[in-house]
């Protein structure tokens, strides 16, 4: 098929975001800013966010100062569910907030993220958020992938576009999926992140040259160009 490469929308969604005033957050003077953003299905809040609180409690542990832990959430009723799976886990970050959308917002304040795949990874690489990757399914839709899909090296829409575009060979955003997802293991690959200025940097050049295989802003004019062409 003849196909017009026209850019990506979250490019002007994340220029937006930019341009506006910081939105007052709940961050704690003195703590870290630690993202989570479990998904937008009941199926992900209850496999991952467990997860991701007790990996975000073992950082507001061990680092000095803690950290403050704000979850964007997609709607009134992934918020609820998302209040009561938090309540019922034991390992879970003292100072935790929820908020109504505003998850750019959220990624671009915030030192470091841990995030679902999915779209929202690639708005964190954009909003220039050091993020760990995670994601857990069911064991039988696991095997079920592995076994169909082969030469797969990455889920993460930021590491698929860094090597299919040539940026570079190695993995801009950690991947943790499955029996990899740990709350030791989360933990130990978002520290850097959350303790290390040089690793956050790192992470941001990287998403830098990510987000220009994506194009320009003016996604929606060029697209209009392309059609009445």
């Amino acid at each position: 098929l003849p196909v017009t490469f026209v850019g990506h929308p979250l490019v002007d969604r994340a220029a937006e975001t930019f341009a506006e005033p910081e939105a007052p957050l709940p961050w704690c003077p003195g703590a870290r800013r630690l993202a989570l953003l479990p998904g937008s299905r009941r199926p992900e809040i209850e496999r991952i966010f467990p997860g991701m609180l007790a990996a975000a409690a073992r950082l507001d542990a061990e680092i000095p100062g803690g950290c403050a832990c704000v979850v964007p959430t997609p709607s009134a009723a992934i918020r609820a569910l998302a209040e009561t799976t938090a309540a019922a886990v034991p390992a879970r970050p003292e100072r935790l907030f929820f908020v109504d959308g505003l998850a750019r917002q959220v990624l671009r304040q915030a030192e470091a993220a841990i995030v679902a795949s999915g779209t929202a990874t690639l708005e964190a690489c954009l909003m220039r958020c050091p993020t760990v990757l995670v994601y857990r399914v069911h064991p039988f839709t696991a095997a079920m992938f592995r076994l169909m899909v082969h030469g797969v090296r990455h889920a993460g829409l930021a590491n698929i576009l860094a090597q299919r575009c040539g940026v570079t060979r190695e993995t801009v955003m950690p991947e943790l999926l499955q029996e990899a997802f740990t709350p030791e293991r989360t933990a130990a690959t978002v520290r850097p992140y959350l303790t290390d200025p040089e690793a956050r940097e790192r992470a941001r050049a990287a998403y830098d040259a990510v987000a220009r295989t994506l194009g320009p802003g003016g996604v929606s004019e060029r697209a209009a160009d392309a059609v009445l062409e």
